[in-house]
């Protein structure tokens, strides 16, 4: 985090999170600040400031959100694990099975979810 005069800047994912003087929270982008000032003038002194920081050229080269949902290690991942689990519940489903338990899980399933799944099918 950077402070200039009372501004608290922090590049936070794609964008940069600036707490102002005041108080108030913004996000800037590559070409834009959610502050009113910006919103009339099309700059602003966050904005500005965040250029003079260096801020905005850094945050050209952040790292884009990467999709792990995509990536076939990831999807393996989930089936081994799968079958694991229902392997210690005494549960030996098909492949089809797992595959369609893995296609139906998200961030919020539990394990009685998958359970249930199991013994749906």
């Amino acid at each position: 985090m950077k402070n200039t005069s009372e501004d608290k800047f922090e590049i936070t994912g794609n964008s940069i999170t600036v707490t102002s003087k005041s108080g108030n929270i913004y996000d800037i982008s590559l070409d834009s600040c959610t502050c009113k000032g910006f919103g009339f003038h099309r700059t602003c002194r966050h904005f500005q400031q965040a250029l003079d920081l260096g801020l905005i050229e850094r945050l050209k080269y952040q790292p884009k959100h990467i999709d792990l949902s995509l990536s076939e290690n990831a999807h393996r991942m989930r089936k081994d694990a799968i079958r694991i689990y229902l392997s210690k519940h005494g549960l030996n489903p098909q492949e089809s099975v797992i595959d369609y338990i893995e296609s139906k899980m998200n961030i919020s399933t539990t394990p009685q979810q998958v359970l249930d799944m199991a013994n749906g099918m």
